[in-house]
């Protein structure tokens, strides 16, 4: 289902339930997106082994909360996601180019790149 279809689904679904509507500011949206985040990082980290059958069962609907609350965040703010997702891809491509991220440890990689940037920026 496209972005757009999402969205279209979403509004009518709160059309349909106004006592939600007290639900949808953003700043409440953030909450409610975070906290499932942290839900999502339960089921994937709780006990540190890799997820089982049962996890990803109730991940999938974490990460869909997730999806639903940061498309009617975006909405609301007249943002459209989809295409800042791409613009933020752009931005990442020369923030990270991929000739400097092939080999190594990303947390060496970035750190020393970090540097660059900022002593460029003097």
């Amino acid at each position: 289902m496209l972005r757009v279809e999402i969205e279209q689904r979403l509004i009518q679904f709160l059309h349909e339930r106004p006592a939600m509507k007290a639900y949808d500011t953003p700043h409440r949206l953030i909450e409610l997106l975070v906290h499932e985040a942290e839900e999502a990082r339960q089921e994937l980290w709780e006990d540190g082994q890799p997820p089982t059958p049962e996890h990803l069962a109730k991940l999938k609907y974490e990460l869909a909360d997730i999806a639903i609350y940061l498309v009617t965040l975006s909405a609301s703010l007249g943002i459209d996601i989809g295409e800042t997702i791409q613009e933020k891809i752009d931005l990442n491509e020369q923030r990270f180019p991929k000739e400097l991220f092939q080999d190594g440890d990303f947390q060496t990689i970035y750190a020393a790149r970090k540097k660059d940037l900022r002593e460029r920026a003097k």
